[in-house]
């Protein structure tokens, strides 16, 4: 059967990647027992990115970096974690303790004001039904600090899932290249580590519209490192009726 013909990027890196595997669409559609216009359409951006279709192509190829597919960072299959003392979840064991609470734009002024009250965290909207081992939140990207020049990357808007670092591991877990969410009193930076010293954090963003940043590390509220992005644009909307 003939090759379906690819146009958007996400699909383009979905293609690279079952043809290092030397896997067809079709192979990919019998495997997940559905049709190949609807694995299509979930990485068709019009119509937002299918959480469920790609959850689905992360389990049956778990060394395929999905994250990869969605923002091109990093590289197309994962790589085994260097060992610093702080266990990294996989996306296969989100399935125990507790929910994780969605921070969206209507959310940042009382969250950087109240993020340490448990009342507070309760009444924050859960980001899913489900419950994960470790201390996970969701937090909605808001400006484009982290889009590329040519439009890849995470948008305005877009959820991303991140773990909590406690300020005693920064300096053994943190690494330039890491993508932070770091909440002061004042505000809430989402961006990319460049540089990490025992005074302060320099945050760089993928957009070169946006300038570079340098957030003391005595100011630091709570400190949360990328973990995976859950966008859906369906899901999204549900969250705000």
């Amino acid at each position: 059967m003939a090759e379906m013909h690819v146009k958007n990027k996400y699909a383009q890196r979905l293609e690279a990647f079952l043809a290092s595997q030397e896997i067809s669409f079709y192979r990919l559609s019998l495997v997940m027992q559905t049709q190949q216009n609807r694995i299509m359409r979930a990485l068709d951006k019009k119509h937002g990115l299918d959480s469920d279709i790609l959850n689905q192509i992360s389990q049956h190829f778990p060394n395929l970096n999905i994250d990869w597919i969605v923002t091109g960072r990093g590289d197309m299959l994962h790589t085994p974690q260097p060992e610093t003392g702080m266990v990294m979840e996989s996306r296969t064991e989100y399935h125990a303790h507790q929910p994780v609470k969605l921070v969206s734009r209507h959310s940042y002024a009382a969250y950087m004001q109240f993020s340490e009250d448990n009342a507070f965290l309760r009444k924050l909207p859960d980001a899913s039904e489900m419950r994960i081992p470790g201390s996970f939140r969701d937090f909605e990207v808001v400006g484009k600090q982290l889009q590329t020049p040519d439009q890849d990357g995470i948008e305005d808007g877009d959820i991303i899932r991140t773990q909590f670092i406690a300020a005693d591991l920064y300096q053994k877990v943190l690494r330039p290249g890491d993508v932070a969410v770091i909440v002061t009193r004042k505000d809430i930076f989402i961006s990319q580590i460049h540089n990490l010293t025992p005074k302060d954090i320099t945050l760089h963003p993928w957009n070169p519209q946006y300038q570079p940043v340098t957030v003391p590390i005595s100011t630091i509220k709570e400190l949360w490192t990328y973990h995976s992005l859950h966008t859906h644009r369906d899901f999204k909307h549900f969250l705000y009726r």
